[in-house]
């Protein structure tokens, strides 16, 4: 037997150990962009080590949970070469038959037989496995802005559905969220155009505030509770913002009064069960997501309900209230919650699903959740299970599987009556495709093998045309028509070096990218490490051209491609502001682009103290001033017609 024999042969027996999740990249990645919206320190870098060491022997249940047929099986067993296989689960959607003993018995039987699997395989799965992936973000053409007042909004990606971040307004005030090593502190201003004045702040002890919302006079804060039990930082690392605690295993949901927001009230404060993951508003009511581990088999018995069921506010939830997949065992749940914001007193429904599903992409009407299994191959296969909702209510649809990886939830869309989504498949090669599903997610047209060797970097929907980039020595912005689901057809591929990791529609028949330049070398284009700004333009026919764009200076880099909300998008008045930072000298600004005549220009940079960088800070508009709201800072006040600072 020669080697390459020998490496087909581990490989072959390799392929029936699974993979931790929380071992790949991608899994640590996703924890640090939905554990904080700004760059954690080295405090709760510690917290997420603790919690990625936990996660090893939690996220393994996806690939023994589901049938032969949706890993490309045929029901008689012969292999099919369709690179998309999905099927539709038509359980009974009452699950009033569900006990505990059932999830007991899911939960326990799944953990005993993965452990000493996950112990002998832990070593192999490092060593081949662990390469990077980029976890692009995306948009939609569906983002508006708020039609309540002149200001801006946070960049949302489907309209209608509103979404948190570390900075919002009203028109009238300006609120904003920092942890600290006591808890996290929300300050709210009186943003008069040019006056500015600190009205209020105060403190939620003990906890991360990840996320803030206003709706009506109720702020709304979401994050993750401390254990109150560990000690907390002392507070004389000056330059430490988080406090020294273990991983959090429970969310908040904090309410306050404002309708005097020199004087806010505390209302209530809920809790669920899981580290926070996202959330969105919608129709008055605030949907959460969190994932929550369950802990090793053999810590608790079939009596300690408390100890592998989800809890909300203290309370267990319902067994009727959890779905097992195929009646199988997780390691982990996901845990959504309703709450209608103007009863503020309780939760509206709850569902919990066994399975680590922390990718979501939500609509009007619909929730997709996706899940990820990294197999020993180096494939990725991704389950994705959707809900019907309207009222706070949840009712589950179905769920399909796919031979590739969604990996952000802006790689999803609905259009009329289908889902669509892009995705890589990382099998032998890196390949790309798009596939159209109906509402029983049943596959209808698919494209695929497009950017071979390259890997998905951002996508954007605008009605019937998906748009998305992919990167290895080129930049390949593709635009594919699904008008037909059952024949999506390639319009454009254009090719350009350097790549853009953020896409969004800029006014009539334009696309603005954000990402990396890059130079030539020997036929090679080599990542120049400087932030890129491209303009696209697209023709009837749906083709794209770059026609103006923006380099900066070398080694800078933003963190557009990490959170969308940190990009100011103003279509209407041809603006785009993001924080560049400078990796060299450290100096980091915030800048502002005017798009006239298909031509970018800058036409603000403010430069940042050095106590701050750009994930604490979010450019806003009220009217004709813009405000660049530095949450560890100040605020510092523009007029949009001259661009010169008033205070």
């Amino acid at each position: 037997m020669d080697n390459q024999e020998i490496r087909d042969e581990i490989r072959r027996r390799s392929m029936d150990i699974p993979i931790p999740d929380s071992l790949h990249p991608d899994q640590i990645e996703k924890k640090l962009e939905n554990t904080t919206q700004h760059r954690p320190s080295v405090a709760k870098k510690l917290r997420l080590c603790v919690a990625a060491a936990a996660s090893i022997a939690v996220i393994c249940a996806a690939g023994a949970s589901l049938r032969p047929i949706l890993w490309g099986e045929s029901p008689d067993g012969s292999s099919t070469d369709s690179i998309v296989e999905q099927t539709t689960v038509t359980e009974d959607q009452d699950h009033s038959d569900t006990t505990y003993e059932d999830i007991y018995d899911a939960i326990h039987s799944f953990q005993k037989e993965r452990q000493s699997e996950k112990d002998a395989s832990l070593d192999m799965a490092v060593e081949e496995n662990f390469e990077t992936e980029k976890s692009a973000l995306t948009g939609s053409a569906e983002h508006s802005s708020s039609d309540k007042g002149d200001f801006s909004e946070t960049d949302t990606q489907v309209a209608g559905i509103m979404e948190g971040d570390i900075v919002k307004t009203d028109g009238r005030h300006i609120f904003t969220i920092k942890d600290s090593t006591a808890g996290c502190t929300v300050t709210i201003y009186e943003a008069q155009g040019s006056s500015v004045n600190e009205q209020s702040h105060f403190n939620v002890s003990q906890a991360d505030c990840e996320e803030i919302y206003i709706q009506d006079s109720i702020l709304i804060l979401t994050g993750n509770l401390w254990d109150s039990s560990s000690p907390v930082g002392d507070g004389t690392d000056q330059t430490d913002y988080e406090p020294y605690n273990p991983p959090a295993s429970k969310s908040h949901i904090t309410l306050y009064d404002i309708s005097d927001p020199a004087a806010p009230k505390a209302i209530r404060q809920l809790s669920q069960s899981g580290v926070y993951n996202t959330s969105r508003i919608s129709d008055g009511y605030l949907y959460t997501f969190t994932n929550y581990n369950i802990q090793p088999a053999g810590n608790y018995t079939e009596d300690e309900q408390e100890k592998f069921i989800p809890k909300l506010n203290g309370v267990i939830m319902k067994p009727e209230d959890i779905r097992l997949p195929d009646r199988k065992g997780a390691d982990s749940y996901m845990v959504m919650t309703s709450l209608r914001l103007s009863d503020n007193g309780k939760f509206a429904d709850s569902k919990a699903v066994l399975g680590n599903f922390d990718t979501h992409y939500m609509n009007r009407n619909h929730i997709y959740a996706v899940r990820k299994d990294y197999q020993a191959n180096g494939d990725i296969r991704s389950t994705i299970i959707k809900y019907t909702y309207g009222q706070g209510k949840f009712s589950f649809d179905g769920s399909a599987a796919i031979r590739g990886a969604i990996h952000n939830s802006y790689y999803m869309h609905e259009y009329k009556d289908s889902f669509v989504f892009v995705y890589t498949r990382t099998s032998g090669r890196d390949t790309n495709g798009l596939c159209v599903m109906d509402q029983d997610l049943r596959l209808t047209g698919e494209i695929s093998d497009l950017g071979v060797n390259e890997t998905i970097y951002a996508s954007y929907f605008i009605e019937n045309m998906a748009y998305f980039v992919t990167y290895r020595n080129t930049d390949p912005v593709f635009a594919v028509d699904i008008s037909d689901p059952k024949n999506p057809v390639l319009r454009s591929e254009l090719k350009l070096p350097g790549f853009s990791s953020y896409l969004h529609s800029f006014g009539d028949n334009m696309l603005i990218g954000i990402g990396q330049g890059s130079k030539s070398y020997n036929g090679y284009d080599i990542i120049e490490n400087r932030v890129k700004l491209s303009l696209f333009s697209i023709d009837k026919d749906y083709r794209l051209q770059e026609i103006d764009k923006i380099l900066a200076a070398p080694n800078t880099g933003s963190c557009a491609d990490t959170n969308h909300k940190s990009v100011f998008v103003d279509e209407e008045r041809g603006l785009i502001g993001l924080g560049i930072t400078d990796t060299m000298n450290t100096q980091s600004a915030y800048r502002v682009y005017r798009c006239k005549n298909g031509k970018l220009k800058k036409v603000l940079s403010v430069p940042l103290s050095e106590s701050s960088d750009i994930y604490h800070v979010r450019g806003i508009r009220i009217e004709k001033y813009f405000y660049v709201v530095d949450t560890l800072g100040g605020i510092e006040v523009y007029n949009i017609d001259t661009w010169k600072k008033v205070k």
